[in-house]
């Protein structure tokens, strides 16, 4: 699930309010990090109605991959402006507030800030060695249940990645891709062309011509990744040693797809919906300093229309595993980003 709301006036906060909290409730959160998150969320609303320019963005969901079976998972808002003439200092003041923060800022186009809460005091994520940041996007003011995209951790070091378009928002799509991605978590250790085979039989006769399918594996032991995908799925891939790679969609029945070395450092970037042709990430220098929660928001706002719909999905190999306690993480993620 993840909820997205344009923040435009004083009613907004109190929408945007609400909905955190009924998500924190949903997740487990203890009563302090609820009122923790509300501070949150009602801060970074109301710094957005302050600043000049367009107007604002919040998208909060739950960080679900970083958790094992029901365990309650930290809850990541992300605020992010479409344009702001005046820079200032900005969401920078929303820095003191958050567990983990981070700002992007892009001349002209204003800031985007990522913060993160944990469920409770004594909360610690599952150690990975892939960082994940994921934008699905509905119509404004439209809260989804169903989350398009799934990540399977498969051990020591695999990772299956599933992305489906095109099934649209309601309960039916949830339990269709619930569905899906149960029989994708079932292959285990497969190749791309056999989950999304496992997929499609899943989805039985709801499989058709408008759904979009796309399927990565990823090995971060073996520094390997291979993908297919078919229908209006998009794939780009930055490796520090090669030229950035950029897989086109297929035909609506056709399949793409690419197997190539993906080192530390490298980033994976699935992508559909109403998002430009030719969406471009940032260069690599910039990408380095980057969450891939900010990389997804960045060609989110630069390059989907505010009434438009859509996934962008981002993966990163991290150089290493490591484990962020709730009592290190502010001094570990606080990071300012200037591009």
């Amino acid at each position: 699930m993840q909820f997205r709301t344009l923040i435009a006036d004083r009613q907004d906060i109190d929408a945007v309010r609400h909905a955190a909290m009924q998500l924190a409730i949903r997740c487990g959160f203890s009563e302090r990090a609820s009122e923790r998150l509300d501070d949150t969320v009602a801060s970074a609303a109301a710094c957005l109605l302050s600043r000049l320019g367009d107007r604002g963005e919040l998208l909060i969901r739950p960080l679900r991959e970083e958790v094992s079976g029901l365990a309650a998972p930290r809850i990541e808002v992300l605020a992010l402006e479409r344009y702001a003439p005046d820079e200032g200092a900005g969401l920078a003041l929303l820095a003191p507030i958050a567990e983990a923060f981070t700002l992007h800022c892009t001349p002209g186009r204003g800031h985007i800030a990522r913060m993160v809460v944990p469920p409770s005091e004594r909360f610690s994520p599952v150690a990975a060695d892939i960082a994940v940041g994921a934008i699905c996007v509905p119509r404004a003011q439209e809260v989804t249940r169903c989350q398009p995209w799934h990540i399977e951790f498969m051990p020591p070091g695999g990772f299956n990645l599933t992305l489906l378009h095109g099934l649209g928002h309601g309960p039916d799509a949830h339990q269709l891709t619930t569905a899906a991605h149960r029989a994708a978590g079932a292959c285990g250790a497969a190749t791309p062309a056999i989950i999304a085979e496992r997929v499609r039989s899943a989805l039985g006769s709801n499989l058709h011509e408008d759904v979009a399918l796309g399927v990565a594996t990823l090995d971060t032991q073996g520094d390997h990744l291979c993908f297919a995908g078919g229908g209006g799925i998009r794939a780009l891939i930055d490796t520090p040693d090669t030229e950035r790679y950029v897989q086109p969609s297929a035909s609506p029945n056709g399949v793409t797809g690419t197997e190539m070395q993906w080192p530390a450092g490298s980033l994976l970037v699935l992508y559909c919906g109403d998002l430009d042709q030719d969406a471009r990430l940032p260069d690599r220098e910039t990408l380095a300093t980057l969450h891939p929660a900010i990389a997804a928001a960045l060609l989110y706002r630069d390059f989907l229309a505010a009434d438009g719909e859509g996934t962008v999905v981002v993966c990163r190999h991290e150089a290493a595993a490591r484990t962020v306690s709730s009592t290190t993480s502010a001094a570990q993620d606080v990071r300012l980003e200037e591009n």
